[in-house]
């Protein structure tokens, strides 16, 4: 067993809130192309909204967290859910390494069929389902950025979309 720590939740819950509030204060720097438009949503929607939210779900960890930490000793992960981890972070860096190559339809239903191929039980893995999310996952995403917030995606050389 590998020891995580008896604070892994409250270090979690700081993260995700030092990221929120990085992301929130960067958001300024996008550009938008029609400043003086009557609409709220533009570029910078996404962002704010992802933020706040993440920051909210941030604090409500942070306190459920701090209300509950162990009174000895750590929790213990298995080496096969450490190694699932370090998988999950090998994947999304090669998610985030090909989207210019191969564009985002591509990469994104590539990554979540192998997300959960890697994250779902062998007992519980259904070909189907994952073959069914990953499509439904990504058309839905690109319809939500390409056509209702008008943002571009990387786009693959060989694809027209």
């Amino acid at each position: 067993m590998v020891r995580v720590g008896r604070y892994r939740d409250v270090i979690a819950a700081v993260a995700f809130l030092a990221f929120s509030v990085t992301m929130y204060s960067s958001i300024d720097g996008i550009r938008v192309f029609a400043p003086n438009s009557a609409s709220y949503v533009n570029a910078r929607f996404f962002p704010y909204a992802l933020s706040i939210i993440l920051g909210g779900t941030s604090l409500v960890q942070l306190f459920v967290a701090v209300r509950n930490l162990p009174d000895e000793g750590g929790a213990g992960m298995s080496r096969a859910g450490l190694m699932r981890i370090l998988a999950s972070l090998v994947l999304l860096t090669a998610y985030v390494a090909s989207m210019n190559a191969l564009g985002f339809v591509i990469t994104t239903a590539v990554y979540i069929f192998v997300q959960v191929l890697l994250l779902t039980p062998r007992e519980r893995f259904s070909l189907r389902f994952a073959l069914g999310l990953a499509v439904v996952a990504t058309a839905a995403i690109h319809i939500l950025f390409v056509h209702i917030l008008t943002m571009m995606l990387p786009r693959a050389a060989f694809l027209p979309f």
